[in-house]
């Protein structure tokens, strides 16, 4: 199913961009701005809220987008996070950024998830959620370590989080070839193709069938 395929390693590239971003964030602002306890505080409940009614208002909206509107939508909330870490490493010049970013960014990137998933039902065959849906989840927290680590040897390097942070960007800017390469009618065909069972017909199909037969052979 290579459309699903390519939904997920684009997953796994710009989550870990996206994961890396949530967990530095708040060390991010200790360290540039000397944010304390009462200003996170206040950052978690301006973006909750921010997020809170962006994703009320675009629940609304989803049901109305087809597969191709789907896809774009993906596509333009992905792109859209490739600003935030560009923004902390040339930006965040006085303290009223770090509250601007969080808000801004909140209602963007809380969408991303549910119109993923939404994008990955369309394409999933019947009898194969639980277990592509699980992937999808490794997909989205199995990598994020990897940013962490760049940022990290950055750090250390250079005794700043900001060349960090623009270093894992190139993990979105790099997901987004795939997500724009991702063909919703293909995706559906093959969805089909699978539920009737008609994928011996594809290229390697008639291997993976000899497979089994030898697999057979062997265990009588």
């Amino acid at each position: 199913h290579p459309e699903l395929l390519k939904l997920l390693c684009g997953q796994i590239l710009s989550a870990i961009t996206n994961g890396t971003m949530l967990s530095t964030y708040t060390l991010f602002v200790q360290r540039e701005f000397g944010a304390g306890a009462t200003d996170l505080i206040i950052l978690l409940f301006a973006a909750s809220v921010a997020a809170l009614v962006s994703v009320g208002s675009f629940s609304l909206v989803a049901p109305r987008l087809d597969g191709h509107q789907l896809k774009w939508t993906l596509f333009f909330l992905k792109a859209v996070t490739a600003i935030w870490p560009a923004w902390m490493c040339f930006g965040f010049k006085t303290k009223l950024e770090m509250w601007i970013l969080p808000v801004v960014a909140s209602p963007f990137n809380t969408n991303i998830l549910p119109t993923l998933r939404s994008v990955f039902q369309q394409a999933t065959p019947r009898g194969y959620e639980a277990a592509l849906f699980s992937l999808c989840g490794v997909c989205t927290v199995a990598f994020t370590w990897i940013g962490s680590l760049i940022v990290g040897g950055l750090l250390a390097a250079t005794g700043s989080l900001r060349w960090g942070l623009l270093a894992v960007d190139v993990f979105v800017v790099s997901s987004l070839p795939l997500f724009y390469s991702f063909d919703p009618e293909k995706a559906r065909a093959d969805r089909t193709r699978i539920e009737r069972g008609e994928m011996e017909t594809l290229d390697g199909g008639s291997r993976f069938a000899e497979l089994r037969s030898d697999n057979n052979n062997a265990r009588e």
